[in-house]
C-alpha cells in the first residue's frame, strides 16, 4: 500500500485538533493526532 498520504493526513488532523482547541494529556509520549492518524490507517487497511 502507498503510504505517501500519511504525512499530509497527520498534518491535517493535527492542525484541525489544534484549531478546535484540543489539549492532549501532558503525560502522553505521542500526540493524539498521531494516534488518530494510525487509526485512520488501520481503517483504510482493514475496512
Amino acid at each position: 500500500m502507498d503510504a505517501t498520504w500519511m504525512i499530509p493526513a497527520f498534518v491535517v488532523i493535527d492542525t484541525l485538533m489544534e484549531r478546535l482547541g484540543h489539549h492532549g494529556d501532558v503525560r502522553a509520549h505521542v500526540p493524539d493526532s498521531e494516534i488518530l492518524t494510525i487509526k485512520v490507517r488501520g481503517c483504510e487497511c482493514c475496512g
